[in-house]
């Protein structure tokens, strides 16, 4: 199995477990250190929405955490609004919980070692680099193991705030509303995601470079008539304060350590999730554990092969979130207005993708030729 006998896993997060599972498959000895004593605890601090092309792709067993089927958005600004439907349906609304206790179960039925409730101190973590172990950290945005080993920093993070309501009244309740207004959430956008009739999540982000914090910016977004229509009669069952990494290190392996997931920075600028790109990236770092372990590949060919696979849709969501949070929310409304004017609302319905924009250009360059 060349010069590595073991893998060390830092987080106990959907791509850290999943890691886990494949490498344990592959007879591979590997174990996992989680800080909290219950993998699901917090982890619907993230929404759970799920492009369904995404899920297929993975083969992520979704099945006993679903909670709704999406089918497109509105997209509203100060003064416009746009509406992008799809005859098919286009996501998944799932229980971040439940879908991370199935991630666990998965884990350990493989064969891998989980030890929870045992939290890894950074000047600890360098004990497991005994020259015969390979470190992955999964460990998220504020990654003890990228700051261990001395990685690249993240260079930003978003700001976000959700509260998940109960016993309101949401009738269009397979569409997903985004709310831009930069002078509230500058930097990401509001949202309302129907987990069904009765229940929704609000959420906000915004740049940690504005003013003031995440919950004053929810506060002041629930009052928007579109928000408050819906939610004023419900009750708060959960909220949540989190960051979100926007923009990936520029190193994600540094001899026998590796990033993934959050921790590597791999997730959608546009609108913050990280999910299947966490979980693809988590993959392909499977991919290279196991070439080193069997074939003696250098570990490097992981940085190699995700970049290769994703950098450039990433690179593409950090460019669109550079242009949308820069302008004003007169701007904004004029871009929605020349989106429509240009039928974009009707490409978006038929060709969108929530993961890749180099999908959609492709399809958009496509359709001209025609």
């Amino acid at each position: 199995m060349g010069s590595y006998d073991h893998v060390i896993i830092l987080g106990g997060g959907m791509a850290g477990l999943r890691i886990a599972e494949k490498l344990a498959k592959s007879g591979i000895p590997t174990t996992l250190y989680e800080g909290k004593r219950d993998v699901s605890y917090l982890a619907d601090r993230a929404s759970g929405v799920l492009s369904i092309s995404g899920v297929k792709r993975l083969n992520i067993d979704y099945s006993s955490a679903l909670e709704n089927v999406l089918k497109g958005a509105v997209i509203y600004s100060k003064s416009q609004n746009m509406k992008v439907v799809s005859e098919k349906p286009q996501a998944y609304v799932l229980d971040r919980k439940l879908l991370i206790k199935k991630a666990y179960n998965n884990a350990k039925e493989a064969g891998a070692n989980i030890i929870l409730g045992k939290r890894i101190k950074e000047d600890e973590i360098k004990d497991f680099d005994d020259g015969k172990t390979v470190i992955v950290g999964a460990d998220g945005p504020i990654s003890s193991v990228a700051a261990a080993f001395g990685f690249p920093p993240i260079k930003e993070v978003l700001l976000t705030y959700k509260a998940v309501y109960d016993n309101v009244n949401c009738l269009e309740n397979h569409m997903v509303r985004l709310f831009f207004d930069n002078e509230i959430s500058k930097g990401l956008f509001g949202w309302l995601i129907p987990y069904s009739k009765e229940k929704v999540e609000v959420g906000l982000g915004l740049s940690e470079k504005v003013k003031g914090n995440s919950k004053q910016a929810f506060d002041k977004f629930v009052k928007n008539e579109g928000v408050a229509s819906i939610v004023n009669a419900g009750k708060v069952s959960s909220e949540y304060a989190s960051i979100i990494p926007i923009g990936a290190r520029d190193k994600t392996v540094k001899g026998n350590v590796l990033l993934i997931g959050d921790a590597a920075g791999q997730t959608k600028a546009t609108t913050g999730g990280g999910l299947i790109f966490g979980l693809s990236c988590a993959d392909a770092a499977f991919q290279a554990v196991l070439d080193t372990f069997t074939k003696g590949k250098p570990l490097s060919e992981y940085e190699r092969n995700w970049r290769k696979l994703y950098n450039f849709d990433l690179s593409l969501h950090k460019g669109l979130h550079r242009y949308y949070s820069n302008l004003s929310n007169n701007s904004i409304d004029r871009d929605i207005y020349l989106m429509k004017k240009l039928g974009f609302d009707s490409f978006f319905s038929k060709h969108g993708d929530m993961d890749s924009i180099k999908m959609m250009i492709k399809r958009l360059f496509i359709r001209k030729a025609g």
